[in-house]
């Protein structure tokens, strides 16, 4: 099985897809790559919005995108987030709200250039503090 495990094909939530149709185009095309599973992983920049506001955003968006796709033979979606690191988010309970749905599995975009050992601590923490895998994007 192949799995898409990082994709922005979430209409209109962040850089990827920019509308409905984009996005199906986008599953017709990996379905003929033999891609049989996308997890979708729009960006969540703590610093730009508030939790709740992304939720509602990514949910609108994938109950579009999940109409639109019942019935068709295309690859099967999940759904998740890529949370830009930030300092305390090990502390922060809202990550189990933007895990790979079925799964304690949290995809964090770590900055570029050398890490620090506070941001090692940070990825220790979610595993430790909070329960989940991180999975450095």
């Amino acid at each position: 099985m192949i799995i898409d495990f990082h994709s922005h094909i979430l209409p209109g939530v962040d850089h990827g897809s920019q509308s409905l149709e984009e996005s199906l185009e986008m599953l017709r095309i990996m379905k003929a790559q033999g891609i049989e599973a996308v997890v979708a992983t729009p960006h969540f920049y703590a610093d730009e919005e508030y939790p709740e506001e992304f939720l509602k955003r990514r949910s609108i968006a994938k109950e579009k995108l999940l109409k639109a796709t019942e019935g068709k033979d295309l690859p099967k979606l999940y759904f998740g987030a890529e949370v830009a690191y930030y300092r305390g988010m090990g502390q922060s309970n809202v990550l189990k709200d933007l895990v790979i749905e079925g799964t304690k599995a949290i995809m964090v975009e770590m900055p570029m250039g050398k890490w620090t050992s506070s941001m090692y601590d940070e990825l220790e923490a979610i595993h430790d503090r909070l329960g989940l895998v991180p999975i450095v994007a």
